[in-house]
């Protein structure tokens, strides 16, 4: 009787080992179909405000200027409260502080600009599309196309490459002109700037841009970096008319050599690796007690 009754548990616990099992196998099944389809990867983020610096061609309006509205007015004189008084000055010094583009000696010209925090919000609203570099996918690109630019005219994209990666890699990175639209790239010039850094990795004409511009990142451990590129497409004042209807079209691409390196890409959520370890632990189980079963050799208490 005792040797049936352990039967019978061993029995029991192997079959709720198994619907254990089944849930878990069903649960990461739906978990990777609803990661794969619904809950895809974002094609942009919005730039963190720490990245974005002010380069030299984004300084224009950043001297303040005596008739800036939004330098703080200076404190008025006092002012007799009898309104009756006809003193000349008296309604002068109200409305100097109340007029728009208006200023007093005593604002003083050192007083930080209001401009620079104005900028700050359509800074952080930059969009940049996303590129992700990760164990099965070492390589990416993305369409770079400009028309109907004039002289002085300019262009500014904002990247964000992804790089899943362990120890050292390398970041490469070209523009391809698409054929068809060589025209446009005898005059227009590429700016290629890593904005969390300030550092210019290329300023030039677009068709001279080298085979790979370079970065290199490194990790002892396993992780996931960004890299954020500014691409300012610009064309000089001095442009002829012959290039105004003009169009381009080139692929800017981010690729890997070291795909040794490079691992999977950072999902940020353990829902997979719990359901992949409980299925891992009741298959095992099941494996145990079904051989100890078939050995007798199994003693519950």
């Amino acid at each position: 009787m005792t040797e049936k009754t352990k039967e019978q548990k061993i029995k029991t616990l192997i079959i709720v080992l198994a619907i254990l099992l089944c849930i878990s196998i069903v649960s990461l099944a739906a978990t990777l179909i609803y990661n794969h389809f619904v809950k895809s990867p974002p094609s942009s983020v919005t730039i963190p405000d720490n990245i974005i610096t002010p380069d030299e061609d984004d300084q224009t309006d950043k001297t303040p200027s005596p008739g800036d509205s939004t330098e703080p007015p200076a404190a008025p004189e006092p002012v007799d409260p009898d309104p009756t008084d006809d003193t000349p000055g008296t309604g002068e010094t109200e409305a100097p502080s109340g007029t728009p583009g208006t200023t007093d000696d005593t604002s003083g010209t050192d007083t930080p600009s209001t401009d620079s925090p104005s900028e700050t919000p359509a800074a952080s609203a930059c969009p940049a599309a996303v590129i992700d570099l990760y164990d099965k996918n070492p390589g990416d690109n993305q369409p770079f196309n400009v028309s109907n630019m004039f002289p002085g005219d300019r262009e500014i994209r904002y990247y964000c490459v992804r790089v899943s990666y362990h120890d050292d890699v390398t970041v490469h990175f070209r523009a391809d002109i698409r054929n068809g639209y060589e025209k446009l790239a005898e005059v227009m010039k590429m700016k290629v700037t890593l904005p969390g850094s300030g550092e210019v990795m290329y300023d030039g004409l677009m068709k001279d841009i080298p085979e790979s511009l370079s970065k290199k990142l490194s990790s002892p451990d396993s992780t996931t970096d960004e890299l954020y590129y500014k691409i300012t497409a610009y064309l000089d004042t001095s442009v002829g008319n012959e290039y105004m209807d003009k169009e381009l079209v080139a692929d800017l691409k981010w690729w890997v050599e070291e795909t040794g390196i490079l691992d999977p890409p950072n999902t940020g959520s353990p829902v997979i690796t719990i359901w992949m370890i409980l299925a891992g632990a009741s298959l095992l189980m099941i494996i145990i007690l079904s051989v100890y079963k078939k050995k007798g050799s199994v003693n519950l208490v």
